[in-house]
């Protein structure tokens, strides 16, 4: 019996840690939720191509960073014709978040605000998650791993180096997962660059910047010559980084620039974090400038963070779109803000003279209280997730086709191409880029109906999506209207889906 009270005293944080991710990931798991959103459907259906020896950029087009298509792939290689392998590394990523930021705040104020804001953060996640399989998502321990890294490196005596070189690799990892989640280590080196240069600490400042820039090399090399070596760094540089820089600059309106600031930020209050957290941040600036010796062994922990939360927000509004995901990449910093908070009103407690058991009894009480209000808009959430499904479209392709056949979802649906194993006839199995003003040009749009000529879709399914309307593209010439023609001779609607529109090919 003692040897189990033992062990229970052991691991009672981490079984509790792991119920609480599996709690917040269940209801967007293919148990409950039985069909992608958009995004984590082009990842699904990319990850599932390079398991069948494709190259994302060259063989099919998307604009994201390479990382989370080899994630998706991997999950899919250790779960074969499921989504629960990427799931598991869903569950993996966000317990070694949780339990970081865990042992980060216990470590630095206590064990009761550790376990406060791991509540609140975690349910806060479940409003941004958006069906999870996002490049945020897999951020997330990156970010409360550099954070870590900064606190051990002030609090240890000898061998620092390698937390900087962590750093510099954590941050590569988090860039070329998404470029604007490199918030953390950019805050990171601008207290070191102004904490250095003030104490002339010059020598110091030179290494650690080297070592930073060491480890972001560490990844960026190999992904580069990788890319090189296969033949496809010109699709890799146009897709992710030339069409991105285009995306996020086809917005010039300064207003809608700042509605991700104000409309979007909303995700963040419905467990009330977002308040918390600048109550939070409010206290830690005073803290600071008045020199308050409470904040001890973690005052550079505060700093990065009250330096990150304004490089986050100005990094979340730079397409001006208000997607729920893009608000995970403040959590890290408000969770440390958050449990300032919680630290600051257990502080006001002791010295009133409630003793530490009632403080106990306080947090679990607020925890509680948390689930308690959040339990609504949870259970709204996740009936939401369960019916993001399309069985209709996916029973008739899988009845009407064979695996040897390849089907065009026109529109925004390559999650229908991983579900049925259903090829798509071209690298763009979507087609937002070919309508991006900008970016889009007249070869571009030639490959893409040239693709559906040579390869012969047996079905072109119109998804009726205003972004990309079928044959209407922004750019009309000779040659694509000729290839347009070709095409439309050789389809034939035969069927509706509800709203979307099925063709086939025949000969005319």
């Amino acid at each position: 019996m003692q040897t189990i009270s033992n062990s229970l005293r052991l691991v009672w944080d981490k079984l509790l840690i792991a119920l609480s991710v599996f709690y917040i990931l269940l209801p967007s798991s293919p148990l409950k939720m039985h069909l992608s959103t958009t995004d984590s459907g082009v990842f699904l259906y990319i990850g599932w191509r390079i398991l069948n020896k494709e190259l994302p950029y060259k063989d099919i087009w998307d604009h994201k960073l390479p990382i989370i298509y080899y994630l998706d792939a991997l999950g899919l290689a250790l779960v074969p014709n499921s989504r629960w392998g990427v799931w598991l590394l869903e569950f993996v990523g966000l317990f070694l978040g949780a339990w970081i930021g865990y042992i980060l705040i216990k470590r630095a104020m206590g064990l009761l605000p550790a376990l406060f804001s791991l509540a609140i953060w975690l349910l806060t996640l479940f409003f941004v998650l958006d069906g999870g399989n996002l490049t945020e998502e897999f951020v997330l321990p990156i970010q409360f791993g550099c954070l870590w890294l900064m606190f051990d490196a002030n609090n240890v005596e000898k061998n620092k180096k390698w937390h900087y070189y962590a750093i510099g690799l954590l941050t590569g990892l988090a860039f070329f997962l998404k470029q604007t989640s490199i918030g953390m280590g950019l805050a990171i080196v601008i207290y070191l660059v102004v904490q250095r240069l003030t104490t002339r600490q010059f020598k110091n400042l030179l290494h650690e910047l080297l070592l930073i820039a060491s480890g972001i090399l560490s990844i960026s090399i190999p992904i580069t010559l990788f890319f090189a070596t296969q033949g496809a760094i010109k699709e890799f540089w146009d897709a992710a980084f030339w069409y991105n820089l285009i995306y996020s600059a086809s917005n010039i309106n300064i207003l809608s620039r700042l509605e991700p600031l104000t409309e979007g930020i909303s995700p963040l209050t419905k467990v009330g974090m977002f308040q918390l957290g600048l109550i939070g941040y409010t206290i830690g600036l005073l803290l600071l400038l008045s020199r308050n010796k409470l904040i001890g062994e973690w005052k550079s922990l505060l700093i990065v963070c009250l330096i990150n939360l304004p490089i986050e927000l100005i990094l979340v509004s730079v397409s001006g779109l208000m997607y729920p995901h893009y608000y995970m990449s403040l959590l890290p910093t408000l969770t440390v803000f958050t449990a300032l908070l919680f630290w600051m009103v257990l502080l006001q407690l002791s010295q009133l003279g409630i003793s530490r058991n009632l403080q106990a009894v306080f947090t679990v009480a607020a925890i509680l209280g948390l689930l308690w209000s959040s339990y609504g808009n949870f259970q709204v959430v996740s009936n939401e997730y369960s019916q993001v499904r399309d069985d209709l479209a996916i029973s008739y392709i899988e009845s009407n086709t064979s695996s040897d056949d390849t089907v065009l979802l026109w529109g925004a649906e390559s999650a229908i191409n991983f579900y049925t194993k259903r090829q798509s006839p071209t690298r763009y199995v979507y087609q937002y880029p070919l309508y991006e003003v900008n970016y889009a040009n007249e070869e571009m749009i030639l490959e893409f109906l040239n693709d559906i000529i040579q390869n012969r879709p047996k079905f072109i399914i119109d998804t009726r999506n205003q972004k990309t309307p079928m044959f209407e593209f922004p750019i009309k010439t000779e040659l694509i209207q000729m290839a347009i023609n070709d095409i439309q001779a050789h389809y034939q609607k035969v069927d509706n889906l509800n709203t979307w529109r099925v063709y086939q090919y025949s000969s005319p």
